[in-house]
Parts: structure tokens; C-alpha cells; sequence
């Protein structure tokens, strides 16, 4: 059947938000325990939103409900991972929705990346207010390597349902503990920061930006494949060698970083194979000296006998 998205999701809002409180005791059962009213409100919020965004055929003010008292209010008896995955699932359960209900709808991909986009934008922002201390329960940190997991996970799933390639970055700073160790906390900071802005005007608002335990980045690019993957990747590493976003009383500190590349299908056949050829490239990028791009083929290459 054809339909409007937005029409649709506004119909079963209350629905999807039930579904997804009765999904947390399974996902995040510390979020679980909060009062179900809390739970069907903050689901409603989200998704109403998310109506908004595909209203507006645009996802950047969705970010701003990373300050919204209903989502911080269930930091406070959970964690930011629970709440991450919790997220993702309902914006698992939003898109299931639209691919049974309308699946001959013509527009039906922009409206999937307008959702992603608009929802991944929550979890990063809600991410950096974590980092920063702005969220309670704030001493968790940066993503962990489980956070990341799920994130790769749910878009090669998606990338499986749609049958559209998705693309890895992981991106590094290079020589991030020697900066840290010699010249202290406060240019390790800066240098992040500028690495950040980078990314911010290297990619696209769909595209995953997730800060890792480690400093460096994950970014996942949806509907990408390797050539305007590796494309991002040396736009990256370009920018931060010149040294763009940097603060200039900083300019001679300027850190270049190395980026490891690999995409599904063409690299790997599930997500964490994916995961790990990003990472197996990035290791390459590193061992080779830094301020390069190594895409995970070329590893298999080099280690082919002559």
C-alpha cells in the first residue's frame, strides 16, 4: 500500500511506544524498573520527533531532546549503554514498521534515512553531554566496544533488509598518549575537539560519529560503498594535517590520524567481521607510520605470497 510515513507513525505511535517498554525488560533491565508511565512517555516524545523530522524532511532537531528532561530523567536509575541500545531497538521497531506498511511507498528510503539520521543524532549527542559530565551516572565514558558492536550490528542488519552496501570507519589520532603524556589533558582535549568539528563537516547528518573508549572515532556510513567511503576517509586525514578546527594558539601541535576502512559486502559478511577488518585496517594505518588511509582489501593484498 502507499502511504505518508509520518501519517503512519503518528497512527501507531502509542502502539510502537508500548511494544518498545514491554522490549526493555529483555534489553535494559535497570531502565526497566522505571515507572511504565515514564517509559510510554519518553517513547511517545521520541516519536514524536521522529513524526517531525519526516514532517519536516529533516533530522538535526531531534538532537535537542538529549536535553529533555524525560530522557535524562532515565539515566538516572540506568546507564548510558541501557539507553543507547534501548534507542536503537526503537528505531529498529520504527523502521520494521514502515517496511510491512509500506513497503511500495517511492520514498520509502529517504524516510528510513531521515528516521536513522534523526535518531543517531540523539545518541550522539546524548553520548558527548555523557563524556562531558552533563548527564547523570557520567563517570561511564565514551562508548564501549559492546556500544559499538550494536550500532554495527543494527546497520548491517538494515543494510541486509534494504540491500544496500554500509562502510566502517575507525579513525585515530595519531600518537594520542604521547600528546596526552607530554603536553597534558588540556591539548589531548583540544585536539579532540578539532578532530570532531572534522568529522562533523566530513559527513553527513545519517552518518554515525561515535567517540570510542580509546579517543579515536566509529563512523559508520550508511548506503556507502568503498569508493566514496575511502573518499570521507582521505577527507578526513587531509583536514586534520592541515589542521582544520584547531585552536590556532595550537596550530604547531597539530595531530594527523590514521583511518581504517572497510565496508559490507564487499570486505565481510556479517557485522563483526565488519568490525574487525575496520580494525585490522586501522592497525595497518598505524604500523605504516600514521596520517595514512588503508582500506581492509588492501591488507589482504600485501599479505598475499609473491
Amino acid at each position: 500500500m502507499k502511504a505518508d510515513p509520518a501519517a503512519l507513525l503518528l497512527r501507531y505511535r502509542d502502539q510502537l511506544a508500548a511494544d518498545w517498554v514491554r522490549s526493555l525488560g529483555r534489553l535494559a533491565p535497570a531502565l526497566a524498573r522505571r515507572p511504565a508511565d515514564e517509559l510510554l512517555a519518553a517513547g511517545r516524545l521520541i516519536l514524536s520527533e521522529q513524526i517531525h523530522a519526516l514532517q519536516r524532511g529533516e533530522a538535526r532537531e531531534v538532537r535537542a531532546l538529549a536535553g529533555h528532561a524525560t530522557l535524562v530523567g532515565l539515566l538516572r536509575d540506568g546507564d548510558l549503554g541501557e539507553l543507547l541500545r534501548a534507542l536503537l531497538a526503537l528505531r529498529d521497531q520504527t523502521l520494521d514498521l514502515l517496511q510491512e506498511q509500506v513497503s511500495e511507498f517511492p520514498n520509502l528510503w529517504r524516510a528510513a534515512r531521515i528516521l536513522v539520521g534523526a535518531m543517531d543524532l540523539l545518541l550522539v549527542d546524548l553520548t558527548v553531554r555523557h563524556r562531558r559530565g552533563q548527564l547523570p551516572g557520567s563517570a561511564v565514558g565514551p562508548a564501549t566496544s559492546e556500544d559499538l558492536a550494536q550500532v554495527v550490528g543494527a546497520e548491517v542488519r538494515r543494510a541486509l533488509r534494504f540491500r544496500r552496501p554500509v562502510a566502517v570507519l575507525l579513525v585515530a589520532t595519531d600518537a594520542h598518549e604521547q600528546t596526552a603524556r607530554v603536553y597534558g589533558g588540556a591539548v589531548e582535549g583540544s585536539s579532540l575537539a578539532a578532530l570532531a568539528r572534522i568529522l562533523e563537516q566530513s559527513t553527513r547528518e545519517v552518518d554515525h560519529k561515535i567517540p570510542t573508549e580509546d579517543g579515536g572515532y566509529l563512523i559508520v556510513l550508511p548506503e556507502t560503498d568503498l569508493v566514496p567511503a575511502h573518499s570521507i576517509a582521505e577527507r578526513i586525514r587531509l583536514a586534520a594535517e592541515a589542521g582544520e578546527g584547531a585552536d590556532p594558539a595550537l596550530a604547531h601541535l597539530t595531530s594527523t590520524v590514521s583511518v581504517g576502512v572497510a565496508t559490507f559486502p564487499q570486505h565481510a559478511d556479517s557485522a563483526p567481521a565488519l568490525l574487525a577488518a575496520a580494525q585490522d585496517a586501522l592497525g595497518q594505518a598505524q604500523r605504516l607510520g600514521g596520517n595514512t588511509v588503508v582500506v581492509s582489501a588492501e591488507i589482504s593484498a600485501a599479505e598475499q605470497p609473491t
